[in-house]
């Protein structure tokens, strides 16, 4: 049986011009994907931050006062934003206290300006060529100090 023969040709131009499509469509989906990627960690680290600075003053059986002030301390690491990831803002914080368990919750929103917003197939968007990320950190203390117990070295 006769093995066909080769063409000597190589590719054609349509297969290299659909190749270059398509990594330049792959190259540009990659820096949506970044961008996305490192608002999402920066707006989990400043809220992580915040929390454990919140649950350091509530360990020492501080008012809710100090502690929300510390919380607010975590905004302090962050930058100022840029064009593309703007800077962190609370949007929610709770200290609820009980006899046995005190819980801090914070929650933090970061507004991304998607670098190719028609790479984008999400049509919900509130703003187009925007995106929302939240971030929602919650520490329990169980047999937290009575608040205030923290101040007895004051006196």
């Amino acid at each position: 049986m006769p093995i066909p023969k080769r063409s000597a040709r190589g590719h054609s131009i349509i297969e290299i011009g659909l190749a270059v499509v398509l990594l330049i469509v792959l190259g540009l989906l990659s820096a949506n994907i970044y961008v996305i990627v490192i608002a999402k960690l920066y707006n989990d680290r400043v809220c992580k931050d915040s929390i454990m600075l919140a649950a350091k003053e509530a360990l020492d059986g501080k008012d809710k006062q100090e502690v929300q002030t510390a919380a607010l301390g975590g905004m302090d690491s962050c930058g100022m934003g840029g064009f593309f990831i703007g800077r962190p803002q609370y949007k929610y914080y709770s200290d609820e206290v009980t006899s046995d368990v005190r819980v801090l919750t914070i929650r933090t929103d970061t507004q991304v300006r998607i670098p190719l917003p028609f790479l984008v197939l999400n049509t919900n968007l509130e703003t187009p060529g925007w995106i929302k990320l939240t971030s929602t950190y919650e520490y329990r203390i169980t047999n937290p100090k009575k608040i205030g117990a923290g101040d007895s070295a004051d006196e």
